[in-house]
């Protein structure tokens, strides 16, 4: 039956077409849309045309391919899943719909599904049946990698979940071209027994039968030739797959019946991985495992390496759950000749079921842990795999021994695996230790600071490599000092590394399943107890043994990022730059540097022509050179650079220079603060109208805070009408809630139409009351409040709104609302109305600088990125919301630049500053290509109104439209400085009768609670207290 459908097949000319996808591609791989003919919908017809998303790298190849088979389209709706250019530039990537799901269900090509539900068409009819030309749609797409010239052909892997395991399956016992293949909580196996355990597709299959007039057991006879356990035993590949042991959908029975069929696959060449707590989905790891099943058996080409693997031991040692018990030490000499990426493998035999976490652990010939730790938790029995870096071999090679051991585990073999050559290799490793990030960067106990480092710095990464971060001071507080590396997005790269000792190295290595990650999205240096100051990259890099005249030298180039800041005054602005020369010749590079305004002006193009030294053979050597800008840079404020070598960009970045000395003084108009006193009047003749009822949604019994929805009336957006009620969350700590807190109020950032508000923490034992508040038609109130959309748009424009009109325009009235959040929490028994505090970014930002000019009850603020400001320097440097105003003016007639500039004038924060009497902290970002810097340092040079002393800004070097992370803690402490003296709070609220707390008399005793007034140690900080609580 599958041979004539391959026939057929084979008849068919693929004729595929291959369409970029622009917004996808990269300069490293291009992107497709590829449509190929597959057979018809019987055994004879007009083909089928089937599409799907194809990932090509730009450079020559080969290279390795992952065809990823679909599941079911469930609900035709979600959008198909697409590779990224910037991902993956070493593999070729295939996502493959299958006829008439997917892509091919998807607009335009939705009219030619002629399916309707896809496991009931033609049901009981072999020559026409869905599933028929579904998988012979997966064997098309192997031809169509195999037609491909930079697939390596022995390199072709495939996987896929629910149907896509599925077709997996099929493709593997239809195909023999696959390599290695991972079918995941697979669909379509042991009909009989899976109608019998599953609620789906049972219900459709029998009322097809019925229509059809089949009996049970002709339902089952038909099924059969599409079960994957009938495939099984065709399958000659390597196969890993994964099953949910909850999974309703296809439980666990169905997906192990194909797997215990695999008769012609070798029992070392199979592996299943059990997810005990899953439904129908892969465990969290599911893509590493992949990678690493595929680099297992992948076959190299012109390597040059072959895999030596030697026994160190053989018998069985049972590690004790307590670590009292069950070791084995294998002498230095068995590592003499290991190399970097040589691996130590230990098999688990068993796993103790009374170990809370069994492990498998290595140390050195001292006992000491290595840098990094290597340890591995362990749940199932298999294999443990340890990557030997440079510094643990030579470790290994000074303490004379390394030593296996754990708990909760039996092990029975160690082997050791080393990558020698076969004597064919074309390219040799060459070692790359570049210093890539310098800085001062303190991640504190709470964990709440990172560093990050740009994608650019890691072009040179590859398997194997290593960060090594430079400790130099550790906490005394922090209980486990420890850094870790985490992505641009804060999830977990890489296991923790205990911090121990100062001024040192500690090594952690790069997973080489978030290389790719790495080289998209850069990475964060974080963890907690720690303070650092340099970053070092490990790598290698592969140059020909025996260059040719066609080959191109390899050339790296990286920045000093201490070049990109704001040059203060007396500061020499200069641009450091790295070049790295693997090759053992001196090469020549054509630097240039060009040099403008934040307004894209040009100031001067740089050029030099550097010597990078030749390596050694073994060691890239490292060439450095300045190009000093201080001819050119004069003038104060931000410039932009791009730096090519050789043609080639490498760094491209905004500098600052003496931004203080900026002079861009307010254009407010002579009426501006009357503008805004009677605009206050107009607030004031509003009755508030207060409303408060708690929010109970995640609520528990270990709440420190109540939380509260509050609602309020704020002026009308047009006048006469009916005043607008806004709203937001008040956090109050629990217990004594008539005690004088100090309160916090949060500014929001813009609204796109689909923001959510974060409700206050209800475990927060700061003793601080909390309000988040939301301005007219925005997060709370947005959906009884839609009138801020254009007509026509599926998002609000609130700059456009009442564009034009004083009273009407959008933020005329949400600054109102903001002074009327202050009214709230004045009047709140709670609160404190002399420690009334406020932060917000980007618009929150704004409503937060302008919330202090209008109302002096505030004690302090914190904006941040701020918007809004300068605008019409702003419209120089940005495209937002400079194209809400040229559309305005294009419908406007009677409107023209000047006229709008004059009307901004009055809603222009940098006009409102020198209203401000508070003390003033603020934060923003040199690369902000949204809030620009110079329109966030305006507003603060115009603070004429703050002492020096009581004011200060930060600036993010590297960031884009973003806060520090540290800037709620840092502000805080700003904050701290300035409350009232007679705040009061309560025992309670401190959180100091629980037993995490650490309560300390002045003589050193620890205590369990604050029970009688006096001098107490609470957390590191000493406080007073007294009959009526903490002063």
């Amino acid at each position: 039956y599958w041979d004539a459908a391959l026939a057929q097949l084979a008849d068919v000319p693929i004729n595929a077409t291959l369409t970029e996808i622009p917004g996808k591609s990269s300069d490293s791989r291009k992107v497709y849309l590829v449509e190929m003919q597959s057979i018809a919908n019987g055994t004879s017809g007009e083909p089928v045309i089937i599409r799907g998303y194809y990932a090509e790298p730009t450079g020559e190849g080969p290279y390795p391919a992952i065809i990823y088979y679909q599941g079911y389209d469930s609900d035709g709706v979600s959008d198909p899943w697409c590779p990224n250019g910037a991902d993956n530039p070493g593999c070729i990537e295939l996502v493959l719909s299958p006829r008439g799901q997917w892509i091919n269900n998807r607009e335009p090509y939705q009219d030619s599904n002629i399916y309707g539900y896809w496991f009931t068409y033609e049901f009981g009819n072999k020559d026409a049946y869905y599933y028929r030309g579904a998988y012979m749609d997966q064997v098309r797409g192997i031809d169509f990698i195999c037609s491909r010239e930079k697939v390596k052909q022995d390199n072709i892997f495939a996987t896929g979940g629910s149907q896509g395991g599925a077709f997996t399956i099929a493709a593997a016992a239809l195909d023999n071209r696959l390599r290695a293949i991972a079918p995941a909580i697979q669909f379509m196996g042991d009909f009989p027994d899976y109608f019998k355990v599953g609620n789906w597709p049972v219900n459709y299959a029998e009322a097809a039968a019925a229509e059809k007039g089949m009996s049970e057991e002709e339902m089952y006879a038909f099924l059969s030739y599409y079960d994957t356990k009938n495939f099984a035993p065709y399958i000659t590949c390597p196969v890993l797959t994964t099953i949910g042991l909850q999974d309703n959908v296809c439980p666990p029975h169905t997906n192990m019946a194909p797997y215990n069929n695999l008769t012609q696959v070798a029992e070392a060449d199979k592996k299943y991985v059990i997810a005990p707590r899953l439904r129908h989905a892969t465990p969290s790891n599911w893509s590493a495992l992949c990678s690493e099943w595929w680099n297992k058996y992948s076959v190299e080409q012109s390597s040059g390496k072959v895999e030596k693997r030697t026994n160190l031991y053989t018998g069985e040692t049972v590690c004790a759950d307590d670590w009292s018990a069950g070791w084995q030490k294998f002498a230095a000499s068995y590592f003499s000749n290991c190399k970097a990426g040589d691996k130590v493998v230990v098999t688990v035999s068993a796993v103790s079921p009374t170990c809370a976490n069994p492990m498998v652990y290595l140390q050195d010939g001292k006992w000491n842990n290595f840098n990094p730790n290597m340890s591995s938790s362990v749940s199932e029995p298999g294999e443990v795999v340890f990557t030997l870096t440079n510094d643990i071999i030579n470790t290994i090679m000074d303490t004379g021994a390394m030593i296996v051991k754990g708990c909760g585990y039996t092990f029975t073999s160690v082997d050791l695996i080393c990558y020698v050559s076969d004597g064919t290799e074309s390219t040799k490793d060459i070692t790359v230790i570049l210093p890539i990030w310098s800085c001062h960067t303190t991640c504190p106990d709470n964990w709440g600071n990172s560093e990050y480092i740009p994608a650019e710095k890691f072009a040179m990464v590859t398997q194997g490599a290593a960060l090594k971060v430079h400790v130099t001071e550790k906490s005394p507080t922090a209980q486990w000092p420890q850094v870790r590396l985490n992505t641009k997005g804060y999830a977990k790269m890489s296991e923790s590394v205990a911090v121990s000792e100062v001024d040192r190295d500690y090594t952690l290595l790069i997973p080489d399943n978030m290389i790719d990650e790495i080289k998209a999205n850069g990475v964060r240096v974080s963890g907690g107890g720690y303070t650092f100051d340099l970053v070092t990259l490990e790598t290698t890099v592969a140059i020909p043994v025996e260059p040719s005249a066609e080959d191109t030298p390899q050339l790296y180039a990286d920045y000093d990022n201490l070049s990109i800041r704001e040059f203060k005054s007396g500061e020499q602005p200069v641009l450091d730059f790295t070049f790295i020369n693997p090759e053992e010749t001196d090469l020549e590079v054509n630097l240039k540097v060009v040099l403008t305004t934040d307004t894209d002006n040009e100031v001067k193009t740089y050029e030099q022509v550097v010597t990078a030294t030749a390596g050694d053979g073994e060691k890239a050597t490292l060439t450095h050179s300045s190009v000093d800008l201080s001819e050119e840079v004069t003038a104060p404020g931000v410039y932009h650079f791009k730096a090519t070598y050789n043609g080639k960009t490498f760094c491209s970045y905004n500098i600052a220079y003496r931004l203080e000395d900026i002079d861009c003084p307010s254009d407010a108009k002579d009426d501006f603060e009357q503008f805004w006193s009677d605009a206050l009047q107009e607030l004031a003749a509003v009755a508030p109208e207060y409303t408060i009822e708690e929010y109970t949604v995640g609520k528990s019994d270990s709440d420190t805070r109540t939380i509260y929805k509050v609602t309020m009336k704020s002026t009308p957006n047009i006048l006469g009408e009916t005043p607008v009620t806004v709203g937001g969350y008040l956090a109050v700590p629990m217990g004594e809630e008539n005690l004088q807190h100090p309160v916090l109020v949060k500014f929001q950032g813009t609204d796109g139409g689909t923001g959510t508000v974060t409700v206050p923490s209800r475990k927060d034992t700061s003793g601080w009351c909390e309000f988040i508040f939301s301005t007219r038609g925005q997060m709370l109130n947005r959906e009884d409040q839609p009138i801020y959309y254009p007509e026509g748009s599926n998002s609000p424009d609130y700059y456009a709104y009442g564009l034009g009109d004083f009273h009407q325009h959008y933020y005329y009235g949400a600054h109102l609302d903001c002074v009327r959040a202050i009214d709230f929490v004045a009047q709140y028994p709670g609160i404190n109305p002399k420690n009334i505090f406020a932060m917000g970014g980007s618009q929150g930002g704004a409503f937060t600088y302008v919330t202090a000019a209008l109302d002096h009850r505030v004690r302090a603020i914190a904006p941040s990125i701020t918007g809004h400001a300068d605008f019409r320097h702003n419209c120089e440097r940005v495209g937002w919301p400079l194209n809400v105003f040229t559309n305005f003016l294009s419908t406007h007639a009677d409107w023209d630049w000047e006229r709008l500039f004059d009307f901004l004038t009055y809603f222009d924060v940098k006009n409102f500053s020198k209203m401000i009497q508070c003390p003033v902290i603020t934060n923003f970002s040199l690369q902000d290509t949204t809030d620009p810097t110079h329109c966030n340092i305006v507003p603060y040079l115009l603070l004429t109104n703050v002492d020096a002393a009581d004011k200060e800004y930060s600036l993010n070097n590297f960031l884009n439209h973003a806060t520090a992370p540290n800037f709620t803690t840092t502000a805080m402490d700003f904050f701290g400085k300035y409350l009232s003296e007679n705040t009061e709070t309560s025992i309670i609220q401190m959180g100091v009768t629980k037993s995490e707390r650490s309560i300390y008399n002045l003589c050193g005793q620890k205590l369990n609670d604050c029970s009688s007034p006096g001098i107490y140690i609470i957390n590191g900080k000493k406080y007073v207290i007294g009959s009526a609580g903490l002063k």
